[in-house]
């Protein structure tokens, strides 16, 4: 794609006659898996905070996950024998589900809110139940906010860099406004 090619798509974007998505889990490999040098090389642009953010909520994810299961234990006690193993199995479908295009993040944000408001309003007796409850649901919206950040940096990166969208347009789809593409 030439740069006016490139201008022309964008601005037929912003007059929303086409749309232009972005695989979430290429975007996510690009931010966890590709290294600073290479994105600047191949686009002369730098991704640190982009990069950073990818990168705190896949480490972050993980070990709010470890540690709603060490709250488990300290919650529920020889029950958490039973709990870990769910536990797991509900993060690795809620994780499957981040993949997809049309999965958000709003409804994960309000039921942290409310996890942390049931902490404070103490609504669920027992600190170690309450910090399970954050630590865990903090982990699934953690998840989700990888691939969201993911995909939104992507989007946003190829449609102002004309460098960008052509190292990394194996990981986007342009279709026309109606379906046809």
């Amino acid at each position: 794609m030439t740069e006016q090619e490139h201008r022309e798509l964008v601005e037929a974007e912003k007059q929303g006659s086409i749309l232009v998505g972005v695989d979430r889990i290429y975007a996510r490999k690009l931010y966890t898996d590709a290294s600073f040098h290479c994105v600047e090389e191949l686009t002369g642009e730098p991704v640190y905070i982009e990069k950073a953010v990818v990168w705190l909520s896949f480490l972050g994810t993980h070990l709010a996950l470890v540690v709603s299961c060490v709250f488990a234990v300290l919650a529920f006690r020889w029950w958490a024998f039973l709990a870990i193993p769910g536990i797991i199995v509900a993060w690795f479908v809620y994780s499957s589900m981040s993949v997809r295009g049309g999965s958000k993040i709003g409804l994960i944000t309000l039921l942290l809110v409310g996890a942390i408001a049931v902490a404070i309003l103490g609504v669920i007796d027992g600190l170690w139940a309450n910090l399970f409850l954050i630590a865990f649901i903090l982990s699934l919206w953690l998840n989700r906010l990888l691939y969201e950040a993911a995909t939104l940096f992507l989007r946003a990166f190829v449609l102002r860099n004309f460098r960008a969208w052509n190292a990394f347009e194996d990981g986007l789809v342009v279709r026309t406004v109606g379906g046809r593409g």
